[in-house]
């Protein structure tokens, strides 16, 4: 695997407005005053160009306790350096039930010291270990609170703008919801942006539950949400953010698999004000690890959970929060966690792909016989399947896409085609899905053991990356 370099830089020390590599959406967190602190990377030294921005909380670290709920090893430390506890997981009322022996503590820095970065690389080998099911897994006790992961281009997933797919695409069909045996019903949970109230294709398919995520606003106060995806543009008629993306995975699996119960989470990001002359564009959502934390252990309570997201972290360190989450989910034998491998191009490792009990899952393009070329491939990825030109459910709207070049407005009839790891994810989790629906005999394998034997029986592609070493990995049809 390629090793990424890392180069920290104090908030503005480069200049983002005249970087020609830099992004619309890195310019703006940069610019937030929460972002003080930001590391430029090169992701992968074969992929020239290939640059990840990474942007952490400004004066924020997450600390993790020790089994039993003992006082963090490094707490001494951090009062020495000016940090002060304010707040963890473990206060959330919601998210209380689920953190038995381990806790995700929140500390500021307000006293002299040394910086977040500072401290994780001087704490990078001490770790805390805790159990995923049976297995022990050593995490470091102290991480830098990641704000937002945004990529140069602005491809981590999906990969480019949506583009109109015609009305009733031919090869689109969704069959109504079956649900199958008592003993075999099968949840799948997709952690995404929600979906469209009464999409004309999804609505009549039944056994589709909305849910409203659980976010925070930029105090850290919590928020409500809408169990539905909103439709959010600026004054240019461009549609903002990640609009659409729920519904369009959605759409995927309930095409794939009749016989799941789809939960739709409306995870909404942290909503913060960036610098901007637009009223509208004032308003960006960014990541934020303690809140996809919450909003993972709070509402997914499927068999199979469906995490839309992906990026790297400085050091290749599992960012602390999300590794708590996600494990709590993981212990229970019957669950499947299944993540996109992200779109850089690049093999460094992207959370929560990488952890050895997700299912990640890179972007093979539309004839199977090659990894899509913007999708990540590594030794840490678990599988593939095909994300390259995929057709799904989308909105009704006249408006230009997200991250297009252009200012061109395109006519969206419910359905779209994009390009993204994350739209492989949903056939994996819908082909686990059905195939533990649908089993037969009197003994009913879990989800887990399922997707086990699937990835085990499944076919191998050999691929690589541009001048880089080239991995075998299951393909998932």
């Amino acid at each position: 695997m390629a090793t990424m370099q890392t180069t920290c830089v104090r908030d503005n020390s480069f200049d983002p407005e005249t970087d020609p590599g830099m992004g619309k959406m890195a310019r703006q967190a940069l610019k937030h005053p929460l972002a003080a602190y930001s590391a430029q990377k090169d992701c992968d030294p074969d992929v020239p160009g290939a640059k990840m921005l990474v942007v952490m909380r400004k004066n924020q670290v997450l600390a993790l306790r020790a089994p039993g709920g003992t006082a963090s090893v490094v707490d001494a430390d951090l009062r020495n350096n000016g940090y002060e506890l304010v707040g963890s997981l473990r206060n959330d009322p919601m998210a209380e039930r689920h953190l038995d022996l381990h806790d995700v503590q929140l500390w500021e820095q307000t006293g002299d010291g040394d910086d977040p970065l500072t401290l994780a690389r001087a704490f990078a080998d001490q770790t805390v270990t805790i159990l995923v099911g049976d297995e022990p897994l050593d995490v470091p006790v102290l991480t830098v609170h990641y704000l937002a992961t945004v990529a140069a281009n602005y491809d981590m997933c999906p990969s480019g703008p949506p583009r109109p797919a015609p009305p009733d695409p031919p090869p689109f069909h969704v069959d109504p919801y079956v649900e199958p045996d008592p003993d075999r019903t099968v949840t799948i949970s997709v952690i995404n942006t929600g979906i469209i109230d009464e999409q004309k294709t999804l609505t009549p398919r039944g056994g589709i539950t909305p849910v409203a995520g659980q976010w925070t606003d930029a105090s850290g106060k919590p928020g409500t949400s809408s169990p539905y995806e909103s439709v959010e543009k600026d004054r240019s008629n461009r549609l903002a953010g990640a609009v659409g993306h729920g519904t369009f995975v959605v759409g995927l699996i309930a095409k794939e698999c009749n016989c799941a119960v789809i939960q739709s989470i409306n995870h909404r990001h942290e909503l913060m004000a960036v610098p901007a002359t637009d009223p509208v564009d004032r308003q960006k959502l960014v990541l934020d690890e303690m809140t996809i934390a919450q909003a993972i252990l709070t509402e997914a309570s499927g068999d199979i959970i469906c995490c839309s997201f992906a990026f790297p972290t400085l050091g290749g360190a599992p960012p602390a929060a999300k590794t708590v989450a996600l494990q709590d989910l993981a212990s229970d034998s019957r669950r499947v966690v299944v993540a996109p491998a992200g779109n850089e191009e690049t093999s460094s490792p992207y959370w929560p792909a990488a952890y050895k009990w997700v299912i990640g899952v890179a972007a093979t393009n539309t004839t199977g016989k090659r990894k899509a070329k913007f999708s990540n491939w590594g030794h840490w990825v678990s599988c593939c399947a095909r994300g390259e030109d995929m057709t799904s459910t989308f909105l009704e709207i006249k408006a230009i896409p997200q991250e297009s070049n252009g200012n061109a407005e395109l006519d969206f009839q419910g359905w779209a085609t994009w390009n993204g790891t994350c739209f492989a994810v949903p056939l994996v989790a819908a082909r686990i899905a059905k195939a533990y629906a649908t089993q037969t005999g009197p003994t009913v394998a879990t989800p887990h053991a399922i997707a086990r034997a699937i990835l085990t029986k499944a076919p191998k592609l050999r691929d690589s990356l541009p001048s880089g070493p080239s991995f075998e990995i299951p393909q998932v049809t």
